[in-house]
């Protein structure tokens, strides 16, 4: 009975099923709280009947939690593009971007008198994969590029999602250890 969705109702479905994660708080709930969710989405009128219309109930299930709940989620923790505000607060200086490298939302900014900013964006639970593209980004530069600044720096931008917190000793502690690496840590939050 599956047919395909067109796409005024594939949309008017995940705007509904994301208005109504967002109402339930679906980032920061438990597993057990969100398969109850997604049970209730699968009876909702403008969700779960809407998509009767295309496929059985199972699948509706499947759709709902694969497709537009996960679309959710990753939109909700992208980190931000644009950083240009996090930069001066954190650097103190204009910044200006000469590269973005969108694979590994990296990006290379110019501050003036020779010193250049690398900087990774990431999210907390995945903060070591964004040290990871930061330095084996760094070590694959060609080695004229390095020579040519008198000074690197390396940043982390944490991204939090909205409503998503870490805890003052945890943050403390991520900061030093990056700090001893010579990576400076930037909150989205801050």
């Amino acid at each position: 009975m599956s047919r395909i969705i067109p796409p005024p109702v594939w949309n008017e479905v995940c705007t509904e099923v994301g208005k109504l994660a967002d109402l339930h708080k679906y980032l920061f709930k438990d597993r057990a709280e969100n398969n109850r969710f997604i049970d209730e989405l699968v009876k909702h009128p403008k969700v779960g009947q809407r998509l009767s219309e295309f496929m059985s109930a199972d699948a509706a299930r499947v759709w709902i939690k694969d497709v537009a709940l996960n679309g959710y989620s990753k939109r909700k923790r992208q980190p931000p593009r644009c950083i240009k505000l996090f930069l001066k607060r954190n650097v103190g200086k204009d910044a200006h971007e000469l590269d973005y490298f969108a694979k590994d939302r990296l990006s290379l900014h110019w501050v003036g008198d020779g010193e250049y900013l690398l900087v990774a964006r990431t999210t907390y639970v995945k903060w070591e994969t964004g040290l990871r593209k930061l330095i084996v980004h760094m070590a694959s530069r060609p080695p004229s590029t390095l020579k040519q600044a008198t000074n690197w720096r390396l940043l982390l931008l944490i991204h939090l999602a909205e409503g998503e917190t870490v805890n003052a000793g945890d943050r403390k502690v991520l900061q030093r250890a990056l700090a001893l690496i010579n990576v400076t840590a930037m909150w989205s939050d801050d």
